[in-house]
């Protein structure tokens, strides 16, 4: 009786350690932590989140904007869209804790109204938010 209850026992040790070894080897997916999806920004920024480690991520930034008139916020365009601007892409790579970051990153906008859709791949999986800034520009006379 006791031999059934040892091996038993090891018997579950073995399932269970292989649960979390198989477990640990999943990928990882791509995170953006800050900033947070919708969230306004204004200025330099710092962009961060996860991944596997040591892993190489691609970040692109994409601005979409409205030209306006400086004087009363009318949009030059008329009406018809967007038009993009600050298109980037820069090469990262997380440490050995997954953790990617880049700062600096000017997120202001050159009009009345601009988005920035950001964007976090490793070539396996990919991650992408939007943030913006409304704030109007101060006029001096």
């Amino acid at each position: 009786m006791k031999n059934i209850i040892i091996l038993c026992g090891a018997f579950l040790f073995l399932i269970t350690s292989n649960e979390v070894k198989s477990q640990s080897k999943k990928q990882k997916e791509v995170t953006i932590a800050y900033p947070k999806n919708n969230q306004k920004v204004r200025g330099a920024h710092k962009i961060y989140g996860g991944s596997e480690p040591n892993a190489v991520i691609k970040l692109t930034i994409i601005s979409t904007y409205y030209k306006t008139n400086n004087n009363n916020g009318t949009k030059i365009t008329k009406g018809e869209g967007p038009l993009k601007r600050l298109n980037r892409t820069y090469s990262l790579k997380s440490d050995r804790y997954g953790i990617w970051k880049i700062e600096n990153i000017d997120l202001t906008n050159v009009g009345f109204e601009e988005s920035f859709v950001i964007k976090a791949s490793d070539g396996k999986t990919e991650k992408t938010i939007t943030v913006y800034d409304r704030t109007r520009p101060v006029l001096i006379d």
